[in-house]
């Protein structure tokens, strides 16, 4: 079995690699197909809002992460 989960370190790029993020996924599904016919892909997880003061914010991303998480959906379907 593979459990895969891609999408929220793409999100740094914003959304205009969603068609990239696409193509690649299918690509590396067809290399699991080869070793396993049981796949699960997990939905990437939005950023939560630090408790420390002094990193970064990236919930302003959580845009972004919402869009893959429909593209690696629409790829599971």
């Amino acid at each position: 079995m593979v459990v895969a989960q891609f999408g929220q370190m793409e999100a740094f790029d914003g959304v205009r690699r969603i068609t990239d993020f696409k193509a690649a996924y299918h690509r590396l599904l067809d290399q699991f197909a080869g070793q396993t016919r049981r796949v699960v892909l997990v939905s990437p997880m939005p950023f939560e809002r630090p408790a420390a003061p002094n990193a970064p914010d990236l919930t302003k991303l959580n845009d972004a992460v919402a869009a893959y998480a429909t593209a690696a959906r629409e790829i599971a379907d």
